[in-house]
């Protein structure tokens, strides 16, 4: 009964996330910052690939002057 119930909510909070993405974003922030509050932790913060891509194609001329084409799979 307790799952089932956890799910049931689980469910309601994935379709008010669903429905604003911003929320999901302000969520996810809250959450880095509920992480962050021991001073002992490790946050690993995942960034989707889209972002990071052009920051990677100039990565090798920033660290060795020779541009590598990156390949599109």
């Amino acid at each position: 009964r307790g799952e089932l119930q956890a799910s049931e909510e689980l469910r309601q909070a994935a379709d008010t996330l669903s429905r604003s993405p911003a929320a999901l974003q302000l969520r996810y922030l809250q959450t880095l910052l509920e992480l962050g509050a021991d001073q002992n932790s490790t946050i690993v913060f995942p960034l989707p690939i889209d972002i990071i891509g052009p920051f990677l194609d100039k990565l090798p001329t920033a660290v060795n002057g020779t541009a590598v084409a990156r390949r599109n799979p």
